[in-house]
């Protein structure tokens, strides 16, 4: 897992809706393994720095 990971899982957010409804479904317990099975192994914590980061480089364009 890492933080490149979390940036590849808030891709396939963005990109998959169905993805988006079962991670809202199934809740923090299950959303390492969504992650896992959508080939992104991320942990929640990952996927917030990577919206940060996200954030932060909008912010400096």
């Amino acid at each position: 897992m890492s933080i490149e990971n979390g940036e590849r899982f808030l891709r396939l957010l963005k990109n998959n809706a169905q993805l988006r409804e079962q991670v809202k479904k199934h809740g923090p317990a299950a959303f390492e393994t969504l992650s896992a099975s959508s080939g992104a192994s991320s942990t929640s914590w990952e996927v917030v720095v990577a919206a940060i980061r996200e954030i932060e480089t909008r912010q400096r364009q």
